[in-house]
């Protein structure tokens, strides 16, 4: 009886990872939300008040992007060529330069489909 209910507890894991899977690729800002968890938020502060001690928060971040005639694209420069143009007060050299090649392409849509999604509800 254990051996039954160990296989239906890996099958409800198994299905349960599944279901994960494809929520992200239907909702790429959901994956989006993940990857800034992981690799911006440490920096880029989801508080309008700060701190921005590293960088510039998210909603300065946002400001500047709703100014852009293309804000996904400008967004997507940022990330991958930081010191393009820079955040006022924020020297060269302070973001990493990798984030070109540490996401993937679909990382990367993901990444911008969630900033996109938090400057429109702003």
């Amino acid at each position: 009886m254990s051996r039954t209910r160990a296989l239906l507890a890996l099958l409800l894991l198994v299905l349960a990872a599944g279901c994960a899977a494809r929520t992200d690729a239907e909702n790429p800002a959901a994956r989006g939300e993940r990857l800034y968890g992981t690799y911006c938020i440490g920096c880029h502060s989801l508080d309008p008040a700060g701190p921005d001690a590293t960088g510039p928060t998210a909603p300065a971040m946002l400001a500047r992007a709703a100014a852009q005639d293309d804000p996904a694209a400008w967004l997507r420069l940022q990330i991958i060529q930081p010191n393009a143009e820079l955040a006022p007060g924020y020297p060269a050299g302070l973001m990493p330069a990798t984030y070109g090649s540490t996401f993937d392409p679909a990382e990367l849509d993901a990444l911008v489909a969630y900033l996109v999604s938090m400057g429109q509800s702003q």
